[in-house]
């Protein structure tokens, strides 16, 4: 399976991948292509950097056994637990996601914890999930559980009058009843189990992960961010009941429209020169950032070529030290140990002599290289007269 992934995705500088099954954030859609809030954000940043990024989708195992073989380089729509990781690097926070409870309002007019708590053995509509069980279990024991796999079945159960309430993911739930049209399912107030998610990135995706959290800073300062959010998660962010949603539209128009008619041009042009340095500042950073890197890379390179000469160096010395010791010890064993001609002996102790001379201009070499290489001495190149 993973050879004819990996066929599918095109050459690129950059390969990031998201879950193919969890809508709206990330989905395939009609046309067979990765769509949804975080690939929005990752074209955005490839937009505003110029770079080569490709977006390809899988199932969310496959998915990261593909990260953790290094075939791609980071996967987007991934919560952060604040626990540093030694081969991975996190964003900060792109979406924030929580669970809440759903209701039909056919059959209650509100939804809460409390009324979970109070309830005799109430009937929910679950994933079969540990972190989720564990938490309506620690409301309400007593509570039964109607288990489901996906969103089209969580909500035909909402349907059911003896269903008590589903416990889900808010955004998607929304989502996915505004698709079948169910208007009349709606949250409670309470948002629970909320999770930080961002983008995981390997380690040795240094500069990829800089661009990502660069990329993230200005796009949510020039707005880009927040059309985005507006366009996958605001009409299913409700919060609170219908009522409660309703209210919150009312005001948030009321002060939209006194803020725009007030101060739109002004800071629009704010807006736009902070942006334009702040990008430009940004741009910058990267660049210096990316010369540093290879700087150090260069200077490692020479620091590693300069201890395999200084290895190379203290063998031939080694050598060349040894050779004429021998020549001294041995030809001063040898007059001590029989009679000699004088001329014999003349000739030892000339070998000896040389022998003797050889070794302190080896000795003498050494010292002035390591004068050089400690920095008190310098060398002058000159040609002969």
């Amino acid at each position: 399976m993973f050879f004819l992934l990996l066929s599918f995705i095109a050459p690129a500088r950059y390969n990031v991948m998201v879950s193919n099954d969890y809508p709206p954030y990330n989905f395939i859609n009609e046309k067979g292509e990765p769509d949804g809030f975080n690939v929005d954000i990752l074209n955005a940043i490839r937009k505003l950097y110029k770079v080569e990024i490709n977006i390809n989708s899988a199932d969310w195992e496959t998915v990261n056994e593909l990260l953790e073989q290094g075939k791609i380089q980071a996967v987007a729509g991934v919560q952060y637990f604040g626990i540093p990781n030694e081969k991975y690097n996190y964003t900060r926070s792109v979406i924030r996601t929580s669970h809440c409870f759903l209701y039909n309002d056919k059959f209650r007019n509100k939804i809460s914890s409390d009324i979970v708590r109070t309830e005799r053995q109430p009937l929910i509509v679950i994933w079969k999930n540990d972190v989720l069980i564990h938490y309506i279990q620690s409301i309400n024991p007593t509570a039964r559980f109607i288990y489901v796999n996906n969103y089209t079945d969580l909500l035909n159960e909402l349907e059911r009058e003896d269903v008590t309430c589903a416990f889900s993911q808010k955004i998607s739930s929304m989502y996915f009843a505004a698709k079948m049209n169910r208007s009349h399912i709606l949250t409670g107030k309470e948002e629970v189990l909320e999770r930080n998610m961002g983008f995981k990135i390997s380690k040795d995706e240094t500069e990829l992960s800089q661009m990502l959290n660069n990329g993230l800073e200005v796009i949510m300062s020039n707005g880009e961010y927040k059309k985005i959010y507006d366009k996958w998660i605001e009409d299913y962010n409700v919060r609170g009941d219908g009522l409660t949603h309703l209210l919150r539209y009312f005001i948030l128009a009321g002060i939209l429209v006194s803020v725009v008619i007030l101060i739109l041009l002004g800071f629009n042009y704010m807006l736009r020169v902070r942006v334009k340095n702040k990008t430009r500042d940004l741009q910058h950073q990267l660049e210096l950032n990316i010369a540093i890197t290879k700087e150090l890379e260069k200077q490692k390179l020479k620091a590693e070529e300069s201890d395999r000469m200084k290895s190379a160096f203290l063998a031939n010395m080694s050598h060349e030290i040894r050779t004429p010791m021998n020549g001294i010890i041995g030809f001063t064993q040898l007059l001590k140990s029989h009679d000699y001609t004088a001329d014999e002996q003349k000739n030892f102790i000339d070998i000896i002599q040389q022998s003797g001379d050889r070794m302190l201009t080896t000795i003498n070499n050494i010292i002035d290289i390591s004068k050089v290489d400690s920095g008190l001495e310098s060398v002058h190149i000159s040609e002969p007269t």
